[in-house]
Order: C-alpha cells, then sequence, then structure tokens
C-alpha cells in the first residue's frame, strides 16, 4: 500500500497564521493603548488649564481636587478670579508645578495610575493671601479691638507662637535671601497713610536681624548693651517726641529708607500712633497686650507734648505687638509675663535690647523723658531715651496691592512678592 505523503491543509495553515496574527495585534495594542494612555494622562494635565468639567472625578485614573483659602472648593478658579497656587501635593512620589503665568499645571515624575494631586488657590493680594492663611491656622489669630480714642473698632490678624513661618525676603531677588533682606510678619494690620483716611488691610513687617548701625559709645557695657557698643539712642534730643527723635528722621526714614531703593514702591505710609502710657501703671504691675494698645491709639501726649500721631514711611514696634505675639490666651495678662519669652519676636534675640515705640508721659520718675525697651531678659521694660545704644528693628506695612509670588514662609523658603 502506498502511503500518501502528508500535507498540511491550506485552510487550516491560514487559521492558524491569522490567529497568531490577532493575537500580535491585540497584545501591541493592549501595549499600546497603555502607553498611549499614560502618555494622554501626562498630556491633558500638562495642558491642563481649569477646563475640566468636573475635576473631582477620576480623569485616565489622575485626580485633581482644588482647596480654596484652605476650604475645599467645587471649582478651580479661573485666572482673573484673582487668585494664585501656593502649593500642589501630589500622590505616588508625582510632582507638581502650577505655572500661575499660564495657569499651568504641570505633572513630573508620572509613573503610575491612581495619582492625586492637590492644588492650593490663595488670592494674589498678599494681605489678603495671609487672612486667608489664617483658617484653621494655630500660628495665625484674629483679634478684635474696642474702640480707642484715635481709632474704630478694628480687626487684625498677627502670628503668634514660637517660630511661625512668616519670613518674607524683601528688598532682593537672590536665591538663597540675604539673612539682611530677611523680614517677619507681624500681622495684617489696618492702617491710615493720611489723617482723617481710610483704614486699609496691610501687611506689617518687622526686620529679622538686628540694626545697630555704626554709631558708638563709651558707656559701661551694663548700660549700654549691645556687644559691639554700636547703637541708636531714641532721640538725642534728650525729649520723648518720636517726631523729634534723630533715629526717625536721620536713620529710620533718612538712610535705611534711601537703601530700599526701587522696592519703596512696596511700603505704604502710615500713620503711627504715639500715645503715651503712665509709668505708675507699670510700677503696678498691669501693662497688657489690650491696655498698651488703648494707651498707644489714646490722646495722651508724652511728657514733653509730643504729636499723638505721625505719618512716615518706617518706624518701629508697639509695645502691643510685642505682646499680641504671645496669643489671644495672653492679652489681658501682663505683657511681662514669662511666656513673652517664647514668642517668635523674642526668641532669637540674646544679645540685644531694642527700642520700642511709644513715650510715657509721667513727671514723678527720674525716668520721665522716657519709652519703652526690650532688654536682654526679654520682659517690656522702660529707659531713659539718651541713656542706652540700642538696636532698632525697622518696621513697616505694604501697599495693599502688593502680591503674592512664591515662597512658603520658611526662613530658606521666604514669601517673596510683586507689585
Amino acid at each position: 500500500m502506498k502511503m500518501k505523503k502528508f500535507k498540511k491543509s491550506p485552510k487550516k495553515t491560514k487559521t492558524i497564521v491569522i490567529s497568531a496574527v490577532a493575537i500580535t495585534i491585540l497584545i501591541g495594542g493592549i501595549y499600546l493603548y497603555k502607553t498611549y494612555a499614560l502618555y494622554e494622562e501626562k498630556k491633558e494635565f500638562n495642558l491642563l488649564k481649569g477646563r475640566i468639567v468636573d475635576f473631582r472625578k477620576n480623569n485616565k485614573d489622575i485626580e485633581i481636587s482644588a482647596i480654596v483659602n484652605g476650604k475645599p472648593s467645587e471649582e478651580i478658579p479661573n485666572k482673573e478670579s484673582g487668585y494664585i497656587v501656593e502649593e500642589v501635593y501630589c500622590t505616588n512620589n508625582a510632582e507638581g508645578v502650577w505655572d500661575n503665568e499660564e495657569w499651568v499645571l504641570n505633572i513630573k515624575n508620572l509613573s503610575t495610575s491612581k495619582t492625586t494631586c492637590s492644588l492650593n488657590f490663595y488670592p494674589k493680594s498678599f494681605n489678603e493671601f495671609i487672612i486667608a492663611k489664617s483658617v484653621g491656622n494655630e500660628e495665625i489669630e484674629k483679634f478684635e479691638h474696642k474702640e480707642t480714642e484715635q481709632t474704630p473698632a478694628l480687626t487684625d490678624y498677627r502670628y503668634i507662637g514660637e517660630n511661625p513661618k512668616n519670613y518674607v525676603c524683601f528688598g532682593s531677588e537672590e536665591n538663597p535671601c540675604p539673612e539682611e533682606n530677611l523680614y517677619r510678619i507681624i500681622g495684617v494690620i489696618p492702617t491710615q497713610s493720611e489723617e482723617n483716611g481710610r483704614y486699609l488691610n496691610r501687611v506689617k513687617l518687622v526686620k529679622y536681624k538686628e540694626y545697630i548701625g555704626e554709631n558708638m559709645f563709651d558707656s559701661n557695657p551694663d548700660f549700654n548693651p549691645t556687644p559691639s557698643m554700636k547703637g541708636y539712642q531714641w532721640n538725642t534730643n534728650n525729649n520723648n517726641n518720636w517726631e523729634e527723635s534723630t533715629t526717625q528722621s536721620n536713620v529710620l526714614n533718612g538712610k535705611y529708607w534711601n537703601d530700599f531703593g526701587e522696592y519703596q514702591q512696596y511700603i505704604a505710609p502710615a500713620k503711627w500712633y504715639l500715645g503715651a502710657t503712665d509709668y505708675t501703671k507699670y510700677d503696678n504691675g498691669s501693662y497688657t497686650s489690650n491696655s498698651l494698645y488703648n494707651d498707644e491709639r489714646s490722646y495722651t501726649k508724652s511728657l514733653n507734648d509730643g504729636k499723638i500721631s505721625f505719618i512716615a514711611n518706617i518706624g518701629l514696634m508697639y509695645p502691643s505687638d510685642y505682646g499680641f505675639s504671645m496669643g489671644k490666651l495672653f492679652e489681658n495678662q501682663n505683657i511681662s509675663n514669662e511666656n513673652i519669652t517664647k514668642v517668635w519676636l523674642n526668641t532669637y534675640q540674646e544679645n540685644y535690647w531694642e527700642w520700642l515705640l511709644t513715650p510715657f508721659h509721667n513727671t514723678n520718675s527720674s525716668l520721665s523723658s522716657a519709652t519703652y525697651i526690650v532688654p536682654k531678659r526679654k520682659l517690656v521694660h522702660i529707659a531713659a531715651v539718651r541713656s542706652f545704644g540700642n538696636m532698632i528693628r525697622p518696621t513697616f506695612y505694604l501697599k495693599e496691592t502688593i502680591g503674592y509670588k512664591s515662597g512658603n514662609g520658611t526662613k530658606t523658603n521666604p514669601y517673596r512678592l510683586f507689585k
């Protein structure tokens, strides 16, 4: 019997080939789909301009959420809304970077699905930015002040505690910020730029480091407590009228102001209150943040019959600024409370005594021409205006139009501004 040579059926061969091709195409398609999907995820979020219909829903396994003024929002604000993104947080080690100019979210290191990015929107205006940051923030407290002789009832927001994130780089665009250009935010304080002017919420800054100048003194270190024997007298004229103070006119609103150059445009002239306090209150230990606030804004003149207010660009801290930094819990307690040694306005200065703004008006003391200081022991005290060469920390208000640009308020990444 002859055996026929075995031959594959053409039909069967064709089926095998088609199946193999189909499987190859299917596998390739799945791979390409996943690759393309990941590309689309990345591409879409590189081009995101706030036009997602409902960004809360999962979109190709990437989810976007928005927080506006510290609260979850149903919508992403548009570019014209007056907001800016301060922070972007993404899961799965993805890095989200928001471009406030292009209103675009760029995501780097997007290597896995089910990634969530949270956008934190705050007002562009720096004063509104700080107020918005106060929501749920233990570092910023809201203070409501009653009417005083010079001011109506006002509300301000102040940084409190030992080391809040309130650093600002001012007067320099260098990175890192030079220490000489570091300031800290006292708070958002309503102030006027002229007599009978409008009260506007403005950010109040104080220089981070001491400013002691080049003046030399020959007195004993016990009476001139700056280690370098340098410093400023509150007033070389031996009276406690701040408007006549040489430190006010020649130093703060002279050399210091002129050194700001183009950054003068960021600063608003301000009304500085010069109501005086009674020395006998100090003897009774009754100074509190609230009582000082009222005295500073009273019609009581200094001993030498000085003005009760004064318009200038640069000033010094009020004693009440110092006291309120302890927080609302202590606003009706003696400002020389031991807790004052723990607040951020106090914690760094170990070697210097510091002049404050408010004068006295009493005549029953050997320190009649006197004002406040913060000595090295860190409790508010008093001193004759010519008896010490102390350091000062220039203080001023930003214009209400100044905007937030970048930074998170830490010393290494301070807030940066634009006008």
